[in-house]
């Protein structure tokens, strides 16, 4: 079955394509930043053991962490941390695949679906009025 894309399907394509740069290069910008953004945040090093307010690093180093609860002065768990007010922890970029799924597949996927389901509703109210 050889099928010919017409106009508004290449115009499609050519939309998605550019659309697929843009994302890898928003990835690409995020990567060699400092990350925060969109599509990669400033993750800890996979590694670290955190005993109090005491890290224990990949390498082998131990830093001292700001761990503490402001308003209570207990010492917080580790997911409780903000890792970015921790200066001597080194910062990894990471990536958010969850939003780079999102936003470089799902959202333009969700559009030409409906681009093509407003398309073949147009063409079939079209239709109705020719042969009435």
């Amino acid at each position: 079955m050889n099928v010919r894309p017409n106009g508004w399907r290449r115009l499609a394509v050519l939309l998605f394509a550019v659309w697929a740069v843009t994302v890898g290069g928003t990835l690409l910008f995020e990567l060699r930043g400092s990350g925060g953004a969109l599509l990669v945040h400033q993750g800890i090093p996979v590694g670290i053991v955190v005993n109090g307010e005491q890290a224990t690093l990949p390498d082998g180093r131990i830093v001292q962490l700001n761990a503490r609860d402001p308003d209570t002065g207990a010492v917080l768990q580790p997911w409780q941390i903000d890792w970015s007010n921790q200066p001597a922890v080194p910062k990894e970029p990471v990536v958010r695949w969850s939003s780079l799924l999102f936003w470089g597949i799902l959202v333009p996927c969700a559009v030409w679906l409906l681009a093509e389901v407003f398309t073949l509703g147009a063409r079939w109210v079209a239709r109705g009025f020719r042969s009435a």
